[in-house]
């Protein structure tokens, strides 16, 4: 069933994609084709970005991939509100089936995004060990489980895990 979902959520948004672009030119129209242009501009970055760091033994900090995760799903959602606002200046019956089609990915996609969204949330902080700076990371989702990276900067962290703890009274520097 999920799948079938995700297959009429794809053909949607596809649909209103081709919307926006054949258009005629207004706001709605810009908006929409700027929104698609976040969209590949964000995976874009995240993605490259993702297979340079690792030739260096890198990774994307928690925090920077949910707010990469979030400017998708924003763009993604924002494209079928301009095209069904190209669609409804438009005042064609099959253009308003459309607008219903995209208001309905709109909330079914709002609510896969929100869940998604609070699935790829991590909290972390950086700490100092031993004159090592590290970052921690809870990775328990059900349970407990606090991962350590070396911290490399305030977007990046190495790509191996120095050290995993699966008690909460076994983590580094307690008192931080």
């Amino acid at each position: 069933m999920q799948d079938i979902i995700l297959v009429v959520l794809v053909l949607v948004w596809i649909g209103a994609c081709i919307c926006c672009f054949r258009a005629s030119p207004g706001t709605f129209r810009r908006a929409g084709i700027g929104a698609m242009g976040v969209l590949v501009g964000t995976l874009v970055i995240w993605l490259g970005g993702n297979s340079v760091l690792g030739k260096f033994d890198l990774a994307w900090r928690s925090w920077v991939g949910t707010c990469f995760l979030v400017v998708m799903i924003l763009a993604y959602l924002a494209i079928p509100i301009c095209a069904a606002g190209c669609m409804y200046k438009g005042r064609q019956w099959l253009f308003q089936m459309m607008c219903l089609l995209c208001m309905a990915e709109l909330f079914i996609g709002g609510l896969w995004g929100m869940f998604l969204a609070a699935l790829s949330y991590q909290p972390e902080r950086d700490i100092v060990w031993e004159g090592s700076a590290l970052v921690e990371e809870d990775q328990g989702y059900l349970g407990t489980r606090f991962a350590y990276y070396p911290r490399v900067g305030p977007l990046l962290k190495g790509k191996e895990t120095v050290y995993v703890v699966y008690e909460v009274e076994k983590r580094l520097c307690l008192d931080q």
